[in-house]
């Protein structure tokens, strides 16, 4: 009896199925919806405004700390690196210990920091390193600034080049900082350029020994 009654009621429910998809009713809808989420997200658009967030913006700035990983960079040396030596006198002692440039040197590299170095440092340094920028040198010059050591000055020389790169990175005395200009990489690239013109003026002092030499013993 019991299994009459289902035979009945679902054949009533397949007739009232069919009439319903076989009207000709000017309303038309699609009924019922499974999983209607897909169809009608709840997510917010990434640049409208919702009443949830504090600012009300969906587009919220990623956290203080967020890296930048790119597909293929993990695990390897990134332009967007923190530095995470602070901007004291302490955070510079300590970067010039530990911090070591991570890049192997080759003529593209060089090439690159001799290109950004123009650039960037020139305008002070000069292009031949000797502080012979034309904004602290020259007659025509009406506001003269304080022209920065040579790069072949006994400091510079013997400066680690941990404490070259915290320089660019947060600026020293009359030299603001570099850090929005020259990511991480190109701030190497422009150390490493540098470091060439020093290794060359040494083995212009002693042509006995050569630029390969000088870099070990540093």
């Amino acid at each position: 009896m019991i299994k009459k009654s289902l035979i009945i009621t679902g054949g009533l429910i397949g007739i009232i199925i069919l009439m319903q998809s076989c009207s000709d009713s000017p309303r038309r809808t699609p009924g019922w919806e499974y999983m209607p989420d897909m169809a009608h997200p709840v997510a917010y658009e990434t640049y409208l405004t919702n009443g949830v967030f504090a600012d009300s913006m969906n587009a919220q700035k990623s956290p203080d700390g967020t890296i930048p990983i790119y597909q293929g960079m993990l695990g390897v040396e990134s332009s967007y690196m923190p530095f995470h030596y602070p901007n004291t006198t302490e955070g510079y002692e300590a970067a010039g210990a530990e911090v070591k440039n991570p890049l192997t040197i080759d003529q593209d590299v060089l090439d690159e920091g001799k290109r950004l170095f123009n650039i960037y440092c020139a305008i002070c340094h000069g292009e031949d390193g000797k502080a012979s920028g034309h904004i602290v040198t020259g007659a025509d010059v009406k506001s003269k600034f304080p022209p920065p050591p040579s790069y072949f000055s006994d400091n510079l020389l013997a400066l680690p080049e941990g404490k070259m790169f915290f320089t660019v990175h947060y600026g020293k005395n009359m030299m603001g900082s570099y850090a929005q200009q020259l990511d991480r990489i190109q701030i190497w690239k422009v150390i490493s350029y540098v470091r060439s013109m020093q290794d060359a003026y040494r083995a212009s002092l002693n042509p006995s020994v050569s630029s390969s030499d000088t870099t070990k013993k540093m």
